[in-house]
């Protein structure tokens, strides 16, 4: 252990110490170039950031579990489909937030996608979640090496806006999607978010993906006034 910055007295360590713990850079601890810190933490802190850690990873390991479990209880056809997305655009956003009524199929939209991209689906509401912030669970995903976090009921999580602004900014090279059913928190969070994340509205089943979902073509969108053989066509193939 190293010596302790002059001044600060026996209570006090140098903040790399807590990098060793680590094995990785701890950026929130301030050095000058000769290697002292401008912000000195307590020894006490320092001893117990290895236990710290550990509760957390096991924490996580255990969120994995049921990602697993909830993942294999969906049942298909499950909506939204593939062709939810307006354009490719918003679908390869890094930055998604979903919004919309209970039922919709959020959280279904978020285990899938987690599965396909092997990301990390985290429920905000969960009991396990809510003894430290959004941001602490997230960033120790990041820095174990997970490029993709999915969030669900977000609006549960104490100061999501800004714990999202600065997980979105801090690792820019990360996939962050997180879903809610409270539209009034939600609406003024993308306020906030609008210049990171893309806000995207879950709507009621539709006609159009109730056909899709049952193994119909996805006939897109037309006036059926328009092109009376078109419709003619298309209502043939529905009625079979």
């Amino acid at each position: 252990v190293p010596l302790p910055p002059s001044g600060t007295g026996n209570s006090r360590l140098r903040g790399f110490v807590v990098d060793r713990c680590l094995l990785t850079p701890v950026s929130r601890w301030s050095y000058t170039q000769n290697g002292s810190i401008t912000e000195p933490i307590d020894a006490t802190s320092v001893l117990l950031y290895p236990q710290y850690m550990s509760n957390l990873l096991q924490t996580l390991d255990m969120m994995r579990t049921v990602q697993s479990r909830l993942f294999a209880s969906i049942s298909e056809p499950a909506r939204p489909w593939r062709g939810f997305f307006r354009d490719k655009r918003e679908s390869d956003e890094r930055g998604i937030l979903l919004y919309g009524a209970r039922g919709t199929g959020k959280t279904t939209y978020l285990l899938r996608v987690a599965h396909e991209t092997n990301g990390i689906y985290l429920s905000a509401d969960h009991p396990a979640l809510s003894t430290r912030p959004l941001y602490e669970w997230v960033e120790a995903l990041f820095m174990r090496g997970t490029t993709a976090v999915y969030i669900d009921e977000i609006h549960h999580a104490v100061d999501w806006s800004r714990s999202l602004k600065m997980l979105y900014d801090s690792y820019p090279n990360c996939v962050i999607r997180a879903s809610g059913s409270s539209s009034l928190l939600l609406s003024s969070g993308i306020g906030d978010l609008s210049r990171r994340f893309v806000g995207v509205h879950l709507p009621y089943l539709s006609l159009r993906e109730y056909f899709v979902l049952n193994g119909l073509p996805d006939y897109g969108t037309f006036d059926p006034f328009d092109n009376f053989d078109t419709t003619v066509e298309v209502m043939g193939n529905i009625l079979r």
